[in-house]
């Protein structure tokens, strides 16, 4: 944004439209007069002030690219913080992609696990057991990775919602809200959950991936002491139905505290 200064061939005297500044605008204002030591004087606040809006503006517009990496890097980290009951390990990446949801608007949220995929497809080694390259997005498991875009998307869309509704802000919610929020990233996951199931339960049915359901029956019939025979039950049960306590009551209630502490710090400095 330009501002101009005109001044005036008096030797006493400089005319000048004042700038009223606000924290996001500029307003034009009155012509006044000033003599030249209080327009010296007016210039030199004048430039402290605007050194420190465009400071603050420029980190405003940056804030929301270094959440993103900032997301994207929690989605990565969290697929290494994992243990196996057998082929679908359990990880902390709803973590990342909820995050993102809660902090980010929309197109935003999308893109650091858009970045996160990206990632993978490189090479680099940021799936679950430090994993990378193209073939990771065509195995078993890529249904679930799929949907962490939309995942996020999906979050950001219902807390702005929830948000403005409830009129409120991450930083002052309470119990109820945090209850609320803890049911809308239900809703949220759904994708990963269905494609992902999807995905797997047409591997499961390869003759050359029969170990994935013969891994599924051996989780549902022996370690929870179900006796079930259908296959689309035991691939679903063993596939998605397990992980749902695990993601929403820790992935999904520590991104919420964490959404809340940050967003807290960010107001705090005046970048929200």
């Amino acid at each position: 944004m330009k501002s101009f200064l005109f001044l005036s061939n008096s030797n006493t005297l400089s005319s000048r439209f004042e700038l009223i500044l606000t924290p996001q605008k500029y307003y034009t204002s009155r012509l006044i007069f000033l003599t030249n030591k209080q327009y010296i004087d007016y210039i030199e606040i004048l430039i402290n002030c605007s050194s420190g809006l465009f400071i603050g503006d420029l980190l405003k517009k940056h804030l929301c690219l270094v959440l993103t990496i900032v997301c994207c890097i929690s989605t990565a980290i969290g697929a290494q913080l994992k243990f196996n009951l057998g082929p679908i390990p359990y990880t902390f990446q709803n973590f990342g992609f909820i995050l993102a949801g809660l902090l980010l608007p929309l197109e935003w949220a999308f893109m650091s696990q858009v970045l996160y995929l990206i990632l993978i497809v490189i090479g680099l080694p940021v799936a679950s057991g430090f994993r990378g390259g193209p073939y990771v997005l065509v195995g078993y498991t890529a249904g679930y990775l799929w949907m962490f875009p939309i995942a996020a998307l999906l979050m950001s869309i219902l807390t702005k919602l929830y948000m403005g509704i409830s009129r409120k802000s991450l930083d002052n919610i309470n119990l109820k809200d945090y209850s609320a929020l803890l049911l809308l990233s239900l809703v949220a996951v759904m994708p990963v959950y269905i494609v992902g199931f999807l995905v797997f339960y047409i591997y499961a049915l390869m003759p050359e991936f029969r170990g994935l359901y013969e891994w599924s029956k051996l989780v549902v019939n022996k370690f929870l002491g179900m006796s079930i025979n259908n296959p689309f039950i035991i691939c679903f049960i063993a596939s998605t139905l397990i992980f749902i306590p695990q993601d929403l009551l820790m992935d999904h209630t520590i991104a919420i505290a964490t959404a809340k502490a940050l967003y807290s710090i960010l107001k705090a400095r005046g970048l929200v």
